[in-house]
């Protein structure tokens, strides 16, 4: 099964075959192209390997970096996998959709509690230090579970309004004739 989004052909136009027969309507409707840009192949297994990862023995306030192993690793593997699923010949890979899928899972990450190791940056920010670990504020910091709270509640709606709005305006390649 191919992953590739097709968008509806323009009035008169229709997709022909091998030797120019004429071929029925293959458009996604907005539950296919929902379907089709979730990155199951790492929502999939992420909770397993982040759970392995979760319990790698680390000293105390150390990063995670089992966790941010990971993420990235399955990162890589929705690019991979998504390029070469949404490719056709003569027509190379969907990138607008390995771009939505790989942008799903970055947020899929967040909303089930991992994170890319980006954060310790913006923790450091967050508290008013700045990259080299040198405090500059002079208010105060949001405490860590404030800080979890908000990130936990920024990821979900996120993820609903990705999950949303993404299918209902990526509709595919529209000039394809394949």
């Amino acid at each position: 099964m191919s992953l590739r989004v097709r968008a509806p052909l323009p009035k008169g136009e229709e997709r022909r075959g091998p030797g120019g027969a004429p071929m029925p309507p293959m458009d996604d409707g907005y539950m296919s192209r929902m379907v089709k840009l979730v990155p199951a192949e790492a929502v999939g297994p992420f909770p397993f390997l982040l759970d392995s990862a979760q319990r790698l023995p680390l000293p105390q306030g150390s990063p995670r970096w089992g966790v941010y192993f990971v993420a990235w690793v399955l990162l890589l593997v929705v690019v991979v996998l998504r390029a070469r699923a949404t490719s056709e010949p003569g027509a190379g890979a969907q990138w607008g959709g390995v771009l939505i899928a790989a942008v799903a899972f970055v947020i899929w990450v967040h909303v089930l509690g991992g994170d890319f190791g980006l954060e310790i940056l913006l923790n450091k920010m967050l508290a008013g230090a700045g990259a080299d670990g040198i405090s500059r504020a002079t208010g105060g910091a949001l405490s860590p579970d404030t800080a979890g709270q908000v990130k936990t509640f920024v990821s979900n709606v996120t993820l609903t309004a990705w999950t949303i709005l993404a299918p209902a305006i990526y509709r595919g390649d529209d000039s394809t004739t394949a």
